[in-house]
C-alpha cells in the first residue's frame, strides 16, 4: 500500500503515518474548501479514508500545499509505502521507518510510546485514557528509552530492523491482549518520504 498525507507543519517532531492531515480542517474555508472537496472526491477511498498514491494525487497535493501557503497555512506532504514496495518516482527526500497498524493511522511512534516518562504512563493508565498499558507493562523503561534513543529528528527509526522488532512487539501484544491500540492489529513497517 502507498499513500499520501497533507498536514500541516506545527513544528511536529513525529512525522509518519500517524500525523493527522489538516484538509479536514479547511473544508469549509472561504478559498480553499471547495478545492480540498474536488481533491477529495478524487482521490479520497472514503472506505478506508486513505489517500491513495499516484502521479496525479501528487501533482494535485502539490498544487493544494501552494494553495495552502498562499493563505498562510504551512502545508507540507509526506508519502508512505510498505517497507517492501517502492515509492513513485517523484519521491524526495527518505526520511525513515513508521510502525504502524493495519489501517495506517495507529503507531506507537505517532502516540510517543517510547518517549513517555512513568508518571505520564501512570497517568494515562489510572486514568483509563488509553487500553494500551500492556505495550508499558512488558517492555521495561530501560529498553524504551534505548529505543526512544533510536528515533531520529522526525520520530521515526533510520533502520528497518529496529523498527521490525517493535512491529514485531506490537503484533505479539495484540496477540494476547484484547483491545490493546484500539483492537487495531496487523502492525507493519512502512517507508516515509517528504515532498519538496
Amino acid at each position: 500500500m502507498t499513500g499520501l498525507i497533507i498536514y500541516e507543519n506545527n513544528g511536529n517532531s513525529y512525522l509518519g503515518t500517524a500525523i493527522p492531515s489538516c484538509l479536514s480542517d479547511y473544508c469549509e474555508h472561504k478559498k480553499l474548501g471547495e478545492q480540498i472537496k474536488r481533491y477529495f472526491d478524487s482521490y479520497l477511498d472514503f472506505e478506508t479514508q486513505l489517500i491513495e498514491l499516484s502521479s496525479y494525487a501528487i501533482y494535485d497535493a502539490k498544487e493544494l500545499c501552494s494553495e495552502l501557503k498562499r493563505n498562510h497555512i504551512d502545508a507540507d506532504i509526506l508519502l508512505y509505502c510498505d517497507y517492501d514496495e517502492n515509492p513513485y518516482e517523484y519521491t524526495e527526500e527518505f526520511i525513515g521507518y513508521d510502525v504502524c497498524a493495519g489501517d495506517y493511522y495507529v503507531s506507537p511512534l505517532g502516540l510517543g510510546y517510547l518517549e513517555m516518562t512513568g508518571e505520564e504512563i501512570e497517568y494515562m493508565v489510572e486514568s483509563e485514557l488509553t487500553d494500551d498499558g500492556p505495550f508499558f507493562e512488558n517492555l521495561d523503561d530501560e529498553v524504551r528509552y534505548g529505543y526512544a534513543d533510536m528515533l531520529n529528528e522526525y520520530g521515526l527509526f533510520a533502520d528497518k530492523e529496529t523498527a521490525d522488532e517493535i512491529a514485531e512487539y506490537c503484533n505479539w501484544l495484540d496477540l494476547q491482549y484484547d483491545n490493546v491500540f484500539e483492537g487495531i492489529g496487523g502492525f507493519r513497517v512502512v517507508k516515509i518520504y517528504k515532498v519538496k
